[in-house]
């Protein structure tokens, strides 16, 4: 159909130009030869009309061939061809910065010489022949000086009419400078989770230390003066003294409830000496009593016997989740949920680590504060993954995934 008004729409502009040629053949020729030479004519300039076209044609693929030809010549990535077994029959100039070998040195050789481990190839081939199209799939290269590079290779399959693959096409990019680059980042963000976690574990060290000097000490000195203090409001006769000795004794009872509280911030005792399951009750239990706060605490799996760093680090979260619920949120309600998960599926195994409450959400200087920062960083140091959502009308949402494979995984957080 595009043919025939192809045909149509030249006829039509043939006779414009015989008639405007102003050809007036009916004075020398019979009717029949004025018609034969018409046509004669007709065809000659739908000739004239079609070696134009052709001509402005060939100039504009000529064009195209030129610009094709710079971007083959000057690009950095490699364009390769290979036939299904794999030996090369087309590659770009730039083989030869990518590869050190020019074009002659490796047409017509087989692809896998130049692998590290010509496996490699065969699992490319294995996922172009199931889908067609491969992007991005690294493999490692042998440079003609001998070194190992890295590259990127995206590929499809060329068929022939009746569907057969029958070559590989495809771009190849050397991403060596890149791996190292990712390599050399992972190696000082392994270091500063180190750095971290030895910061967290000196610190936890001094807040044990001070907690133990605390109990010791101040409590045998509380201890003391309230004993004394109840010793003279038994015995003595004198009824303002008596009544000092009561408020002394009431004074001691609140200064032995401050240094518990104060004692559970540093280093909860039920910690060490009962596991994480029991100081994690006990801490809720405490913020429910101090704070009128409905907390609800929900543990799966064993938390008790996880190492120390993970330990205290869980508690630590929950702690603060605690208090940003109270002191920012003004929660009336909160919800604690710590579940060991084993590992799965070739998954390593992790605790998790959600607390929710129904305040009105932090104040957009506390997301900066130092205890949401202290959060993060414990669970980056550990190579777990953060995320905090906070909604004014539904509260805050912390929810911390802490890998126990320590240190493998690269902390994230959002």
């Amino acid at each position: 159909m595009a043919n025939g008004e192809n045909e149509n729409e030249l006829r039509k502009r043939v006779e414009t130009r015989l008639a405007s040629a102003g050809e007036d053949l009916s004075a020398s020729f019979p009717r029949d030869s004025r018609a034969l030479i018409h046509e004669l004519h007709t065809h000659q300039i739908e000739l004239e009309m079609r070696n134009e076209e052709l001509r402005r044609a060939e100039e504009e693929l000529a064009k195209h061939e030129t610009q094709y030809r710079t971007f083959f010549k000057e690009t950095m990535d490699v364009y390769y061809r290979t036939d299904m077994d794999g030996c090369i029959n087309a590659i770009s100039p730039s083989c030869l910065a990518q590869t050190g070998y020019a074009e002659e040195e490796i047409l017509g050789r087989p692809v896998t010489e130049f692998y590290t481990d010509p496996a490699q190839r065969e699992k490319l081939l294995d996922k172009l022949l199931q889908k067609g199209q491969v992007n991005d799939f690294e493999v490692q290269l042998v440079h003609k000086d001998g070194s190992s590079r890295i590259a990127s290779v995206s590929c499809y399959l060329t068929l022939n009419e009746g569907g057969q693959p029958i070559a590989v096409e495809g771009i190849l990019r050397d991403i060596t400078r890149r791996k190292q680059e990712e390599e050399r980042r992972d190696l000082l963000l392994e270091e500063n989770r180190g750095l971290i976690r030895r910061l967290m574990q000196v610190q936890e060290e001094e807040r044990r230390l001070l907690a133990r000097t605390l109990h010791d000490e101040l409590g045998q000195l509380l201890t003391c003066i309230d004993t004394r203090a109840a010793y003279i409001a038994r015995h003595t006769d004198d009824a303002e003294l008596r009544a000092m000795a009561k408020e002394i004794v009431r004074d001691i009872s609140t200064s032995f409830d401050a240094s518990h509280a104060m004692l559970l911030k540093l280093r909860p005792g039920s910690l060490d000496i009962l596991g994480l399951a029991a100081a994690l009750t006990e801490l809720v239990g405490q913020w429910e009593k101090l704070a009128d706060m409905d907390c609800s605490l929900h543990i799966g799996g064993d938390i008790d016997h996880l190492d120390d760093m993970h330990a205290i680090a869980i508690y630590r979260l929950v702690q603060e989740g605690l208090t940003n619920a109270h002191r920012h949120g003004k929660a009336h309600r909160v919800g604690i949920v710590v579940r060991n998960t084993p590992p799965h599926a070739g998954r390593p195994g992790c605790v998790l680590v959600e607390i929710s409450d129904n305040g009105k959400g932090l104040r957009v200087e506390a997301h900066e504060g130092m205890g949401i920062i202290g959060m993060r960083e414990r669970v980056r140091a550990l190579g777990g993954t953060f995320l905090l959502s906070d909604h004014p009308r539904d509260g805050v949402r912390i929810e911390a995934m802490l890998p126990l494979n320590e240190g493998k995984d690269e902390g994230k957080d959002s």
